[in-house]
């Protein structure tokens, strides 16, 4: 998941309506962080400055969420292009990189080799050994769905299921581990998390993490 300061500061400025703040952006953030763990996944948080520096390749991440992701750099640009090219997923709600980052409006957006350029949501298009998709309103609202609405999750509707399925099929993604209900009715969200257990040699050896 790419953080960005520069996204968020201009988030406040052009999101409409006017002086709803960085609201936009928050819900941006909620409605992927939501969607994953409901669909049984977890996700880790990168810097802009990470980004730039190259860590999508260097730690060998599959695919990168960008929440409402305005304002790129140029280092941002090219280490997302690197990433998607080299076999990654980039992943937007709205047509990222359409400021620079400094805040600056382009002509286009500097992502838009990556992504449809008309704006067209729910296109796989392939970039090199990777994708890029624009996403839209495809799980907009979900992460503040059950608080907006005060009815509680069994309102919520099947946006996390469509992530899930998305993912799947562009990045080859799925739960590790699945929960199913022991009875009738449906199945609430429920978040897994997996967390690694240290061993210990008694010869001295260095500690084993083991994925459990």
């Amino acid at each position: 998941m790419y953080l960005s300061e520069a996204s968020r500061i201009a988030d406040a400025l052009y999101s409409p309506p006017p002086g709803e703040g960085c609201e936009a952006y928050y819900r941006s953030l909620a409605d992927i962080n939501w969607a994953l763990q409901d669909a049984g996944l977890q996700y880790q948080y990168l810097s802009y400055e990470q980004v730039a520096q190259g860590e999508l390749t260097k730690q060998g991440y599959k695919v990168l969420f960008m929440p409402h992701s305005r304002s790129v750099s140029d280092a941002e640009c090219n280490a997302v292009r690197d990433f998607v090219r080299n076999g990654g997923v980039a992943i937007a709600d709205i047509m990222p990189a359409v400021l620079n980052g400094h805040g600056t409006l382009q002509p286009a957006s500097l992502l838009s080799d990556l992504f449809p350029n008309n704006g067209q949501t729910g296109v796989v298009q392939g970039v090199g050994k990777g994708k890029g998709i624009l996403i839209g309103d495809l799980i907009k609202g979900y992460g503040y769905a059950a608080f907006d609405n005060q009815q509680g999750w069994k309102k919520l509707g099947d946006q996390s299921a469509k992530l899930a399925e998305l993912l799947a099929q562009t990045a080859g993604i799925k739960p590790a581990v699945r929960i199913a209900h022991r009875g009738k009715g449906q199945m609430p969200p429920t978040e897994v998390t997996r967390f690694p257990r240290r061993r210990y040699s008694t010869r001295g050896a260095p500690p084993q993490l083991l994925d459990v």
